[in-house]
Order: structure tokens, then C-alpha cells, then sequence
């Protein structure tokens, strides 16, 4: 058993070099590109970038990078032991590296890029289907969408009433909204993963 344990070992630490790569370059580019410093810009050469090596002007990989590494090979052994049923270790550990792409990406930008929705609601058709069948995976999506554009448009609503009252009060508005386009988008990828009915309560607990 320990020695079968390598082979999710090695796919979930090249995972962990997918995920740190993608967070890396997708904010920057919107593409695939050349990794670079995220301090001063600097090309990496894949040598450097792959082994977390410092850029030529010193400076050092952020801790992110190894945190991602060892929470996915982490990940990669316990969806080894423990696949889900139906979509097995495959899919199940394709999802993983997708949300931990998201995550990432979210965290230390604030984004929800459109490369990463696409694949998602690829990934969520097929994951999707193969679970719960194609009728409560689109139901489900449908699902997600709405609901989500719904809670969208009152968070704007929220907002601008929320700024007119501070501006009355000679206070400096804040109209920053709590929820972005990205957020539907990725509610109707979780939509498509969880199906029809179980998304309307994974989006109340999630927002709750």
C-alpha cells in the first residue's frame, strides 16, 4: 500500500505545480504564459520556477507556493484512499485542483476568471452528468444561475442604498458590492457538480 502511495504522491505535487502556475500567470495574462516574479516582473526560467528557486534579482518564492504543494499532494493521497463514488479518483481529484485554483486566484486578486468559469462548466457538465444524470445536472446549473443573479442584483441594490444613507450622514460612501459577476458564474459551475435540488441549500449554507 505504501508503495502505490507514490503514485498519487507525484500526481498531486505536479498538481500543486498546475495550481501555482495558473494563480502565477492567468491574473497577469489571461493566457498561458511564461512564469515570472510576482515582486519585480522578472522572466523565470522553468528550472528556477519548478524548483522555487529566487528570481535573478533575489527575491523569493511566497510561502503560497509551498502551502499549495504539500495541501495537494495531501489531497491527491486521501482521493487516492477515499474516491468518490461514481466519479472515482479521476474527476474527483480534477475538481480538487480546480477549487484550489479558484481559491487561490480569489484570495490574492479578488478575481473569478473567465478561462477557469469555461473549464469549470466543462468539468461541471461531465462530473455532473455522470453523478446525478443530465436532467438534474442542467436543472441544477439553471439552478445555481439564478438564484445567484438574484442575490447579485440585491447586493447592488444593498449597496447604493447603503451609500446614499452614509453620504447623508456626511460619512465617505462605500459602495464596494459584495458579490461580482464571477460569483453567478460560479454558482451555476457548482450547479452543474451538485445538481438539482442540493444547490439552492449548498448556496444557502455557503452564504450563511
Amino acid at each position: 500500500m505504501s508503495i502505490l502511495l507514490i503514485v498519487p504522491a507525484i500526481i498531486g505535487w505536479l498538481a500543486g505545480w498546475l495550481v501555482n502556475y495558473l494563480a502565477d500567470v492567468l491574473p497577469g495574462t489571461r493566457r498561458l504564459s511564461q512564469p515570472a516574479c510576482v515582486q519585480c516582473n522578472e522572466p523565470l526560467e522553468w528550472k528556477e520556477y519548478l524548483l522555487f528557486q529566487p528570481c535573478k534579482n533575489g527575491h523569493s518564492r511566497k510561502v503560497r507556493a509551498w502551502i499549495v504543494q504539500v495541501v495537494l499532494l495531501s489531497a491527491s493521497i486521501y482521493t487516492w484512499l477515499n474516491p468518490p463514488a461514481k466519479i472515482g479518483y479521476i474527476f474527483g481529484f480534477t475538481i480538487i485542483i480546480y477549487f484550489a485554483t479558484i481559491i487561490v486566484i480569489d484570495i490574492e486578486h479578488h478575481l473569478i476568471l473567465h478561462p477557469t468559469s469555461i473549464f469549470g462548466s466543462l468539468l461541471g457538465l461531465i462530473t455532473g452528468t455522470i453523478s446525478h444524470g443530465i436532467s438534474a445536472t442542467l436543472w441544477g446549473g439553471l439552478g445555481g444561475l439564478l438564484i445567484m443573479i438574484g442575490f447579485y442584483y440585491f447586493g447592488i441594490l444593498f449597496t447604493r442604498i447603503r451609500a446614499r444613507r452614509m453620504k447623508s450622514a456626511g460619512q465617505e460612501a462605500d459602495d464596494e458590492e459584495a458579490l461580482g459577476q464571477g460569483d453567478v458564474i460560479l454558482a451555476t459551475v457548482l450547479g452543474f457538480m451538485l445538481g438539482w435540488p442540493l444547490i439552492w441549500l449548498s448556496l444557502l449554507l455557503g452564504i450563511l
